[in-house]
């Protein structure tokens, strides 16, 4: 028996590759114009007219789901894990040309009925507080992907 192409995504993803048209994704965000899951990043590649942006999501240690491809960030000269450092401390860290970590939520809000968000977890245990926030923040176009262990 043949599955129906893309059951299981959300809305708008399933009708448009149903109709035969390919999704357009962009990692990190658009990383030539804003360092990689930026707020400015996020928001090029939604002008850019991508459908889905891949965003890498850590925990801080105040239970704060934030934006970043490594497990560490450097504050100052020094690599720290996210998990053993604040949301505020964070919002700190210059990632380079003026830009800084952000949430989740943020995230969330840029691309709303623009693009979808395709989450790749990075730690465990990230699953469940990633679809609270969507929920909470009425979401729907969300995917969450990826593999930690």
């Amino acid at each position: 028996m043949k599955q129906a192409l893309g059951k299981g995504l959300p809305e708008p993803f399933r009708s448009k590759l149903h109709g035969g048209c390919w999704l357009g994704m962009a990692h990190g965000g658009l990383t030539t114009a804003a360092p990689a899951n930026s707020r400015r990043a996020i928001t090029a590649a939604t002008a850019f007219g991508v459908d889905i942006i891949e965003v890498d999501v850590h925990r801080t240690i105040d239970e704060q789901l934030v934006l970043h491809h490594d497990r560490d960030v450097r504050i100052g000269a020094i690599p720290v894990p996210i998990v053993l450092v604040t949301l505020r401390q964070l919002k700190a860290v210059d990632l380079g040309q003026g830009d800084h970590i952000i949430t989740l939520a943020d995230a969330m809000d840029i691309v709303r009925g623009r693009a979808g968000l395709f989450v790749d977890v990075k730690a465990d245990g990230l699953a469940r507080a990633i679809v609270m926030t969507a929920r909470r923040l009425a979401f729907t176009s969300l995917i969450v992907g990826g593999i930690f262990r």
